[in-house]
């Protein structure tokens, strides 16, 4: 075929470049004040010409013509994913100047029509996933955004990359994101200080700028809790101020503790983060070797509703290595349904890229060869696809080879290149993939320089320079025969070949991810891989030992799981590490492969020979499957493990435990379950409870232990021993599962009799961490069973004493939870209590314990403000924002009761057009078909109160008749005490109205538990006495004495701050002055201004719907 010839013409002036980089100076910065020395963070770069001596023609194509136009090649073929794109970011930052770009993916989840355009919108996290084969510029599209962002004064672009043989390395890819976001927020501090520090000496540069204190307030978010982060994101270590005061984190309770306060932390840091930069954008490349707990924390972040700043993550994906069953699929699938919600505020989007037609390969050539002819160089581009397929990395990089291997020449004399297409045809037939033409490059290179990348493929995306020299000196020598080599000059032939790009002083990238796998391939046949990796990962594993390769631990592991052989004790130890760090991560599905791993290297005398090896190995892998709930895992560690007779039953504790939970969480069988615990009490040398205790009744052991444990002076309780038996500790920690079981299962005297048990053993053997829990029910008990509120409130004073003794937050939070509901609110006013109830949900939230965090959320955002009488208006925002956290959170125990209040008060707002049903957008009662018998109670109390807010005085005392009241149901609960004196009322006007005595008794009888409460000293109680006091005066016909008690009380409510209560008791009052035909001037003026006062106390309350109706 004839060469072809033609003209040149002058080079364009677009580069890719990283601007990134060079807009915000991360490079210099991470290269020199990094604390963490010496180390090669490997990442990968946008794509440039591959091949030895590439380095040197790619600096000089700007000032020569002989050279492809690699650095001035455009993106071709994306103008529409491109656009997509830009949308996205722009309706995250709320433009209102979206342009109306038609869409470039075949299917989509962010609803663009649902936006006027020309519109502004709300700002909301943005979700995108770009998707396709390796190759085909799915990274490059990303960074497009890149000018845009830079375009913010405080925006930011970061990424993270994960890869495909450390899948198993937890968060490694946002780590590595989070890592630069720690970068720039200290250079943020450096540049503010600059600038505070010109305008203190000349006011005329400037004004001083406030720095966000951002350790601190994450300090002050997640207390200790923070030394998580810092473990796993180094950098933090740069912003966070010192931590050596801070206390290291307890030990997760269990496996849904960890991962609760893991995603939470996570959330954290992200809206602190987030803060700092607007708008902050996430690229996450590989999302397909991300491991699950990445996944799961990628889904926590963006449908977190409490991050209000500018955030878009961005997913790139190969879609050929994603099937139906891959949990990235099921992510998507989950998202896709929240996103559909709405409540979420965030968009999913996904872009399909595909690979380029044939005229879009023209079109990249003629760019490349800087020639305006398309006929001339059409049968290049032919040729081209058919190698390629169109996929523009495998494109570039096979321009660069035949540029490189002369297969295309420029010639000076004409200007312009030349080429034969036979030629080309012919010797490049033998190229059928990206990888293949990488390698033919790569053997160009030495025998060192190919070793060394095999290395760099092997270790990881982050390792240090001290490690790659010992694996020369143990590895390299014995495969070259060769001494210890610069490792600094053979890194300067890769950077000089293009295969990698310096970021920094000690950090480099890889032009591209198919270079890793190229070079892991490069001088290994593909059935020895594996014992090369095996062999790099044992050299240094020899050299560190098991205890020494910190943040290598998972690198290496996975190395020499690929090659392991069946059976050895130390890479069994080794995969235990593994499993340990990251069951410590709530890296579970990671952690459960270590440990299998680790438990097939065990001998099969493991029981005799390394007892305790394979004791931690199996008692692990037990959790781990039953947190995943992979039942055959689990069933398969836990038959073989209680079958072996050197196991003791201390030892086989943790394995009943994780049974005990199967049975009730996953197998829904709770009697089942409550026998399992009490045959391991049992096993434990627990003394099991006869019939004869059951026959007598849940009064005597509790009057017992309430006795033995009243004897006791409070400050008595800081001498006792802490409980250090393992034996007495698993004993009290199953004691307290089984509570929990009993509660659900409505067997009281199973709760009871733990309770007590629990007094008793902290009495007499000392405090655990469970002993304040132990105590606060204790509490409970004693308000419920015998109305002793003092007591009551005494324990849960002991109980804070003991939590402070042996200090963990869940269990605080639980007790802080039990304290603020049923002891508390008797002895102490509401506003005293909110603090208690505040402290519960932030340990509950930190500790990762949501059901204690959630009741004390709703106590203190909901229920507190309600009794205290505080405006609707922001009951309401704070019903919407607990109601959604509650379902985020997935806490069924306090959705119905959440979402019946939050209905409640859209009917007294007159935001729902209903007033005496619970029929709405956040309840509907008649579709609710299953409640629990505390559920119920509360669908009564609401009920009852609007019907006596809304006037329907006859239906309210049929509802107060024929129901139970909660404080029946549930005796200390603090919502029993507004339900009980509601119930009073109704009933009150029921004996008015009938005049019958059993309606007057029941009535009178509520009033006497009411004032008992008073006389008892309950400062939240006092106006409901002197209003039912008034309703007993109006009932004994003593009008003058019954308007005395009434203004009485309307002063006490008013004074108090209850608004609701005032404004009910000043329609009261009025109603019967004017019933009573009290018609002195003196008494209509007070009816008048009594009237006026009910109608400015509801306005003032937000009860709009009821101000209509008056």
């Amino acid at each position: 075929m004839d060469q072809h010839v033609g003209n040149s013409r002058t080079p364009a002036s677009l580069r890719h470049v990283d601007e990134y980089a060079a807009s915000t100076g991360l490079d210099g910065l991470n290269g020199t004040s990094n604390p963490i020395k010496g180390e090669l963070s490997a990442e990968f770069a946008p794509t440039k010409p591959i091949g030895p001596g590439r380095k040197e023609s790619y600096h000089l194509q700007e000032l020569t013509i002989n050279k492809l136009k690699f650095d001035s090649l455009g993106l071709i073929g994306r103008k529409k994913e491109r656009d997509r794109l830009r949308r996205c970011y722009k309706r995250m930052m709320g433009y209102n100047n979206l342009s109306n770009h038609s869409h470039s993916s075949s299917h989509s989840h962010d609803n663009d029509n649902n936006h006027e355009i020309g519109k502004a919108t709300k700002r909301k996290r943005e979700l995108i996933f770009i998707q396709g084969p390796s190759g085909v510029g799915k990274t490059t599209i990303a960074n497009t955004l890149k000018h845009h962002v830079a375009k913010e004064k405080t925006g930011l672009f970061v990424n993270g990359k994960f890869h495909m043989s450390y899948s198993e390395e937890p968060y490694s890819g946002i780590a590595q994101a989070l890592g630069q976001i720690c970068i720039a927020i200290k250079k943020q501090h450096v540049m503010i200080k600059r600038q505070n520090s010109l305008a203190e000496n000349d006011p005329t540069t400037g004004a001083i700028i406030k720095k966000k204190d951002f350790g601190s307030e994450l300090i002050a978010a997640l207390g200790n809790e923070v030394h998580l982060l810092v473990e796993l994101i180094p950098q933090l270590e740069m912003i966070v101020p010192d931590l050596s005061e801070v206390e290291s984190p307890e030990p997760a309770y269990d496996t849904d503790a960890g991962r609760n306060r893991w995603n939470f932390a996570f959330r954290v840091l992200m809206r602190e983060m987030a803060s700092c930069f607007s708008p902050l954008v996430i690229l996450l490349d590989d999302l397909q070797w991300a491991d699950a707990s990445s996944l799961e924390v990628l889904e926590s972040l963006i449908s977190d509703e409490e991050n209000l700043s500018a955030l878009m993550i961005i997913g790139c994906i190969r879609l050929e290595q994603v099937g139906e069953d891959h949990y990235l699929t099921e992510t998507e699938r989950r998202l896709e349904t929240k996103a559909e919600v709405g409540e979420y505020n965030f968009s999913i989007s996904s872009l399909e890229l595909e690979n380029l037609t044939v005229d879009e390969t023209h079109e990249m050539i003629m760019q490349l060869l800087n020639d305006d002819d398309e006929v001339r160089s059409r049968g290049l581009a032919e040729i081209c696809h058919e190698r390629t397929l169109g996929n523009p990395y495998f494109l570039i990089a096979l321009m660069g080879m035949l540029e490189d291997e002369g297969l295309l020449e420029f010639q000076f004399a004409l200007l312009q290149w030349i080429w034969n297409e036979d030629d080309i045809s012919y010797k490049t037939m033998s190229i059928t993939n990206i990888v293949d033409l990488l390698q033919r490059q790569m053997k160009k290179l030495p025998p060192n320089v190919q070793l060394l990348m095999q290395y760099v493929a092997c270790l990881g995306s982050s390792i240090r320079l001290s490690t790659l020299e010992v694996l020369w000196d143990k590895h390299a020598v014995e495969v070259l025969g060769k001494e210890s080599e610069d490792l600094s000059r053979l890194f300067g032939e890769l950077d000089d070949a293009n295969f990698i790009e310096y970021r920094g002083v000690k950090s480099f990238r890889f032009v591209h991810d198919e270079i890793k796998a190229a070079a892991l391939t490069l001088a290994v046949a593909d059935d020895d891989i594996a014992s090369f990796q095996f062999a790099v990962g044992s050299s240094v594993f020899r050299d560190f030992g098991v205890d020494g390769l910190d943040e290598l631990l998972f690198d290496v592991a996975d190395l020499i799981n690929k090659g392991a052989p069946e059976t050895d004790i130390e890479l069994a130890n080794l995969n235990l590490k593994a499993a340990e760090k990251a069951n410590e991560m709530a890296a579970y599905s990671s952690a459960l492969m270590y440990a299998s791993k680790g438990i097939q290297l065990l001998p099969i005398d493991r029981w005799r020979s390394v007892h305790d090896l394979a004791l931690r190995l199996f008692t692990l892998g037990v959790k781990l499957a039953y947190a995943l709930r992979q039942t055959k895992t689990f069933e398969k560690f836990c038959d073989e493990m209680l079958s072996q007779e050197t196991c003791s039953e201390l030892e086989k504790f943790p394995i009943n435990e994780a049974q005990c939970l199967k049975l009730h969480n996953m197998d829904e069988k709770t009697y089942e379950s409550m026998d399992f615990c009490l045959d391991a009490l049992e096993e434990l040398g627990s003394r099991r409870w006869n019939d004869a205790v059951f026959a007598m009744g849940p009064s005597v052991p509790l009057l017992r232990a309430i006795e033995a444990a009243k004897a006791v002076e409070k400050e008595k309780y800081l001498t006792l021993q802490k409980m250090e038996d393992p034996r007495l500790l698993a004993i009290v920690h199953l004691l307290v599962r089984l509570t929990n079981i009993a509660h659900v299962s409505e067997k009281p005297i199973i709760a009871v009799l733990c309770t007590t048990q629990i007094v008793k053993m902290t009495l007499n053997y000392g405090v655990s961490a469970e002993s304040g829990v132990g105590f606060a029910n204790l509490g409970v008990l004693a308000a419920s069973a015998f109305g002793d509120y003092k007591i009551a409130c005494f324990f849960a004073q002991v109980s804070g004493l003991l939590q402070s003794m042996v200090p963990s937050k869940y269990f605080e939070a639980d007790v802080l939870a039990t304290s603020c509901q049923l002891a508390f609110p008797h002895t102490r006013s509401f506003s005293d209590c909110l603090n208690s109830a505040q402290r519960g949900y932030q340990l509950g939230m930190q500790a990762g314990n949501l059901n204690g965090a959630m009741w004390c959320l709703v106590t203190h955002s909901l229920m507190y403000p309600y009794q205290m009488g505080k405006p609707l208006g922001g009951i309401l925002e704070s019903c919407a924002k607990t109601s959604h956290q509650i379902q985020d959170l997935q806490q069924k125990d306090q959705r119905l009761i959440t979402g019946m209040f939050w209905q409640m008060v859209l009917n007294l707002t007159g935001k729902s057009k209903g007033t005496t049903r619970l029929r709405g957008v956040a309840f509907d009662e008649e579709k609710c078909q299953t409640m629990t018998a505390l559920e119920k109670g509360y669908l009564d109390a609401f009920r009852l109160q609007l019907l006596i807010f809304f006037g329907e005085y006859k239906e309210a005392g049929n509802v107060a008749l024929e129901t139970r009241g909660l404080s029946m149901i549930a005796p200390a609960y603090f919502f029993g005490m507004v339900d009980t004196f509601f119930r009073g009322f109704a009933i009150y006007l029921l004996a008015h109205r009938t005049r019958k005595r059993k309606h007057f008794q029941l009535a009178n009888e509520i009033q006497n538990t009411i004032e008992k409460w008073a006389q008892n000293g309950n400062p939240n109680v006092q106006h409901y006495h002197l209003f039912l006091s008034a309703e007993q005066a109006v009932y004994d016909r003593k009008t003058t004495e019954a308007v005395s008690l009434f203004r009485k009380a309307i002063v006490l409510a008013t004074r108090t701050g209850h608004l609701h209560h005032a404004a009910l008791f000043n329609e009261r009052c009025a109603d019967y002055m004017e019933k009573e035909t009290l018609e002195s001037s003196q008494s209509l003026e007070d009816i008048d201004f009594l009237s006026k006062e009910t109608i400015r106390l509801y306005t003032a309350w937000g009860a709009m719907h009821k101000v209509k109706l008056l």
